[in-house]
């Protein structure tokens, strides 16, 4: 049978024992949101209905956007004013205006579209890529537009502000996508999650 004693010396060791518990947990989430700067390694873009990604890239100084895209449809932000791309094959665009038949001449179809994005899609949308481009249609409208840097791709998506250029390859730097879509609506580090 314990004593008075014991049991109040069994629940002062508890409560040092869960002090210092909670004590671990507070070194152990201080430790990770001081590293938690260096987590948040991208940087957000967006102006209207599109968004970018850039990152420091190639060891270069500076933010460098690897990814820009938007979701033509079922955004209801505005689009920035159009920018023009070079598609494989020279055909020069708008983002926003590139319709089925320079599609379908210029990229593939896309096939190793992900099923989360399968189910969410219209039955009759189809997606095409290509050079780092990504676009997508439904019927005979233009729905998506994304443009992507990797370094094993050998072509190299490349834009600008005029139809006459220059065309900017990717990584874009900030000054460059500023030029294509005007002053950001917001600028924000995020962690990057890959699938």
């Amino acid at each position: 049978m314990r004593t008075r004693e014991s049991m109040v010396t069994a629940a002062s060791d508890s409560a040092l024992y869960q002090r210092g518990h909670r004590a671990s947990w507070v070194l152990l989430l201080m430790v990770v949101l001081l590293f938690c700067d260096g987590c948040a390694s991208n940087t957000r873009i967006e102006k209207g209905s599109l968004v970018a990604y850039g990152r420091a890239l190639n060891g270069k100084p500076g933010v460098r956007v690897y990814y820009l895209g938007t979701d033509l449809a079922a955004n209801t932000r505005a689009s920035p004013p159009g920018f023009f791309v070079v598609l494989p094959g020279g055909a020069v665009v708008r983002y926003d205006k590139i319709d089925l038949a320079t599609a379908q001449q210029c990229l593939s179809v896309r096939t190793d579209i992900p099923e989360w994005l399968k189910r969410r899609s219209p039955a009759d949308s189809v997606g095409f890529k290509g050079g780092g481009y990504y676009v997508g249609f439904v019927g005979m409208t233009q729905t998506g537009f994304g443009m992507e840097w990797k370094p094993e791709i050998s072509e190299v998506p490349r834009a600008g502000v005029s139809r006459q250029g220059p065309f900017w390859p990717m990584p874009l730097t900030l000054d460059q996508l500023r030029a294509l879509i005007g002053q950001p609506d917001k600028i924000e580090k995020v962690i990057e999650i890959n699938e």
